[in-house]
């Protein structure tokens, strides 16, 4: 599952909100740290990721594509902090086909 507020109090839906009213994510300074594990990419972002397969979902029922180009940085996983990182969030029970959003416990901001 990923949050449903980013660490600076913004909501994931807030960033679905941007997509869908057509800003370019290579605009907002948005990208996805990846990194390969037995020969799968997983994303070090997921509620930029569960953004981003929102905004497709939205686009698809309203008939449009929602493709976007979204810049990567593929991060190694011989990197101590990284590899902490990356097993730490690894909870997916489907390969991660598919996340719930859970409510955060932060506050929101705004």
């Amino acid at each position: 599952d990923v949050s449903s507020l980013f660490k600076d109090g913004r909501s994931i839906e807030s960033l679905v909100d941007e997509l869908q009213s057509g800003k370019d994510p290579l605009d907002m300074e948005f990208s996805l740290d990846v990194v390969r594990f037995e020969g799968q990419w997983y994303s070090l972002r997921n509620r930029r990721l569960w953004a981003l397969h929102e905004h497709r979902k939205r686009c698809l029922a309203q008939g449009k594509s929602g493709n976007v180009l979204v810049k990567t940085t593929e991060l190694s996983l011989s990197e101590r902090a990284v590899c902490s990182k990356f097993f730490e969030s690894l909870s997916t029970e489907n390969e991660g086909r598919s996340a719930t959003v859970r409510i955060s416990s932060r506050v929101p901001s705004g």
